[in-house]
């Protein structure tokens, strides 16, 4: 739990920085996460092959920067271009199945369009709290899943994909991450309906990515995405909630109106 904690304080700050300067400053770190992310990503799959580890950053940043420029047609042209090229390129590279490209392509998806939609929260109304809020209700759920489980857990929540995880540490993490992000937006002007659905859509969405990449990790056997941060292991580690939670957050905000 030390280097979990000393890696939040300094990390926290940074990025609650990012979010409250805006863009370009908070586009370019989510890209920056990204790439790194998607780094990672090369690396879980097993690939030695850097035209593929290229591939994969390009999509990432594609993805992010069409996003900002709101030119979504374009960076699915260039992404057919990438998957054409990327099987070309699988066909002719020993050692680089095509399922294993299958996991680098979805993962830099999934990365850049996460990655972009976080950037659109970010631009959009109520911006910088709704970001504030995704970000707070993501450390609380994770950050007391874990102390949840330790102090109280009796009953696995996925055996199969996350053995460490509780069924009574999810519960004490969706609980604190709601509670988190529902006083921070109310304080902040949002309608106590809208804060309420949203919350426990992020804090879903938080431990839904978390056990999806768990069960990535579980396919391609390894146990942490990187080493960069102490405490958590890789980006992807620290990311995985919010991968899945700002997709959510934003559909449900269009839904709220």
């Amino acid at each position: 739990m030390f280097p979990r904690i000393v890696t939040g304080l300094v990390g926290a700050p940074i990025i609650l920085f990012l979010t409250y300067v805006g863009a370009p400053l908070f586009n370019l770190g989510a890209t920056i996460a990204g790439i790194i992310g998607g780094l990672e990503l090369s690396q879980m799959v097993r690939s030695a092959h850097n035209r593929l580890t290229l591939l994969v950053s390009l999509i990432i940043v594609s993805i992010v920067i069409a996003i900002w420029l709101d030119a979504l047609p374009i960076a699915l042209l260039g992404l057919l271009i990438f998957v054409v090229v990327g099987l070309l390129e699988t066909r002719q590279q020993r050692g680089l199945s095509l399922r294993r490209y299958g996991y680098a392509l979805g993962g830099a998806l999934y990365i850049g369009l996460s990655m972009g939609v976080l950037t659109l929260i970010r631009a959009g109304e109520n911006g910088m709290l709704l970001t504030f809020m995704l970000f707070i209700n993501n450390w609380f759920t994770d950050s007391f899943a874990l102390i949840g489980g330790r102090l109280f857990g009796k009953h696995k929540l996925a055996p199969t994909v996350s053995p460490s995880k509780t069924v009574e540490g999810a519960l004490v993490g969706l609980t604190m991450g709601v509670l988190a992000g529902f006083v921070l937006g109310t304080m902040g002007g949002l309608p106590v309906q809208v804060a309420l659905i949203a919350n426990i859509v992020v804090a879903l969405a938080t431990e839904t990515g978390d056990l999806i990449e768990s069960l990535f990790k579980r396919y391609v056997h390894v146990k942490d995405s990187g080493t960069i941060l102490p405490g958590h292991g890789g980006f992807l580690d620290r990311m995985d909630g919010t991968l899945l939670a700002a997709p959510a957050l934003f559909v449900i905000l269009i839904l709220l109106g």
